[in-house]
């Protein structure tokens, strides 16, 4: 809000000047004194002052209202997920961290689509694939949060299936090294300690589940 007394901007975490064009103060997130949304502020919005986030667009908020109404593969998901008595999970639309497409929120058991500018709709909708195809895996193999050698080689055999079905990766070098990116983020503790294991397991996963049909669970994996 503005602050007539000031002639400022109260941002919560700082204020904005704009007679300058510029913040009072500096970014907490990021030591930059006149940073504003990453130098992006046609794609970008910060209405916090604290971190820069991309504006919600019209594919984002299409893809969180109606899903893939007519794509079969959006729909044998639904099916798999209401025979096994899943629970349907929410689509929503919010800004993230540049660098997510999207996440399945299990708390909350809600699937979040990344609004990005400029993204389009066919990316939204890979990404709610994706992540789809984790919620079943989550459910009806019930993989757990843990990072014991059995989850581990679960995790990765369902990173691999959500990206094949999703269409978002074909070249299984690529593949490989995307399954053990994601294995690191959920279990950071690999980079320190026997750091060979992420690879080992992606490339075991995508040898043997690459083509396991979507339908099936991971227990022939695991």
């Amino acid at each position: 809000y503005y602050r007539e007394r000031e002639r400022t901007f109260h941002g919560h975490y700082r204020h904005y000047n704009p007679i300058d064009g510029r913040w009072c103060g500096r970014d907490p997130k990021i030591d930059e004194y006149y940073l504003f949304c990453d130098n992006n502020s046609v794609a970008k919005s910060d209405f916090r002052g604290l971190m820069a986030f991309f504006c919600r667009d019209a594919n984002c908020k299409k893809a969180a209202k109606i899903g893939i109404p007519n794509e079969e593969k959006f729909n044998v998901l639904l099916r798999i997920l209401e025979k096994n008595r899943c629970s349907i999970p929410r689509i929503k639309c919010r800004s993230c961290d540049d660098t997510l497409g999207g996440y399945y929120d299990a708390a909350n058991n809600q699937i979040i689509l990344c609004s990005q500018k400029g993204r389009k709709m066919k990316e939204y909708q890979m990404t709610l694939l994706h992540e789809l195809s984790h919620v079943k895996d989550r459910c009806i193999s019930s993989i757990k949060s843990g990072c014991d050698e059995k989850e581990l080689r679960a995790k990765a055999c369902s990173e691999v299936r959500a990206y094949k079905y999703a269409d978002e990766i074909l070249d299984k070098d690529e593949l490989i090294s995307r399954v053990e990116k994601a294995l690191l983020k959920t279990c950071p503790k690999y980079k320190t300690k026997d750091t060979y294991v992420p690879l080992l397991v992606a490339i075991q996963a995508v040898e043997h589940c690459f083509d396991l049909p979507i339908e099936d669970g991971l227990s022939s994996w695991l």
